[in-house]
């Protein structure tokens, strides 16, 4: 039997990480006019944030929107595209055809805090035995990409500050997808969704009232195990078999509901006064470069943007 066409997106939820991607994917899937890859995050462009990357085939990456029948908008959501530089975001613009960007962003310091308790959370940080920790580790990686003069985060579980310097990649989204971008806030996110999602409606020409019936929990939140080594054994689980529970969402709602019963607990250990005053003054001029570029495009800034 021959495979089934399929199409390529036109609508791409590019990051930022640990901002509610998850969550907003899972809200335009259920828009009648709206059609969602069979992942989430497909990551075809995500190669090509190294200089001698290269993407698959188109059709291997039509194949995840087969179920797709004439909607208007076809959607996938991969976080790190936001950061791979102007080489993944000029393919995404000569490759799709005039997409729809949406980049969600959260105050950096907090962005931080959750990469870091959801990297433990799978045991990718040997060694690290606090916030403190990791936040030094994260610097020292840093500084070794920018002596390389990489232009994109460096690679592996200790790029979570470089993600946090929104000023040095919103740019290209701005300038390639001048008229196509549209920049989401983590705390409106979080507060109202309904609006948020009434929001993009319009901006994408699309029914709004159908929102007011849409599902709002949140997706992918971060899930901190009493047992590390039964919180990674099914992590690793869930990477190998993602594909298969795909098209069964019941089965998927019941084990995660199994899992958070038997290992989900609390980490007891908290951001440091002094460690949140240190990153908030890390991050303060690319947060003004932020505000510069949007301000002028009449965006409503959060706090975490206009504080100085």
């Amino acid at each position: 039997m021959d495979q089934i066409a399929g199409r390529r997106p036109n609508l791409l939820i590019v990051g930022v990480p640990k901002a509610g991607t998850g969550s907003l994917f899972s809200y335009l899937a259920q828009h009648p006019e709206i059609c969602p890859a069979s992942e989430k995050e497909i990551g075809f462009f995500s190669p090509l944030s190294e200089p001698t990357g290269e993407t698959g085939s188109l059709a291997s990456y039509e194949a995840y929107f087969t179920r797709c029948d004439g909607q208007p908008y076809a959607v996938e959501a991969t976080p790190s595209y936001c950061y791979g530089g102007p080489r993944l975001v000029g393919a995404i613009r000569d490759m799709l055809e005039d997409p729809r960007i949406i980049i969600i962003l959260r105050d950096p310091v907090d962005r931080l805090w959750s990469a870091y308790t959801f990297q433990r959370s799978l045991m990718n940080l040997p060694g690290i035995s606090s916030f403190e920790s990791y936040v030094a580790a994260c610097e020292d990686e840093r500084r070794r990409s920018l002596r390389a003069n990489r232009n994109v985060p460096p690679t592996g579980h200790l790029k979570g500050l470089a993600i946090g310097f929104y000023g040095e990649y919103l740019g290209d989204w701005l300038e390639m997808f001048p008229d196509h971008t549209r920049v989401v806030f983590f705390d409106d996110l979080s507060s109202d969704p309904h609006q948020v999602l009434a929001s993009l409606c319009r901006w994408l020409g699309v029914q709004e009232e159908v929102t007011s019936s849409f599902r709002y929990g949140v997706h992918n939140r971060t899930i901190n195990p009493r047992s590390m080594v039964a919180g990674k054994a099914v992590f690793a689980a869930k990477r190998r078999m993602g594909r298969l529970l795909s098209p069964a969402p019941k089965v998927r709602h019941h084990l995660r509901s199994l899992y958070l019963r038997l290992n989900a607990g609390e980490i007891s250990e908290t951001m440091r006064p002094a460690t949140r005053a240190h990153l908030i003054d890390a991050y303060r001029d690319s947060n003004r470069r932020v505000a510069d570029l949007l301000s002028p495009r009449g965006y409503e800034l959060p706090g975490w943007l206009t504080r100085t």
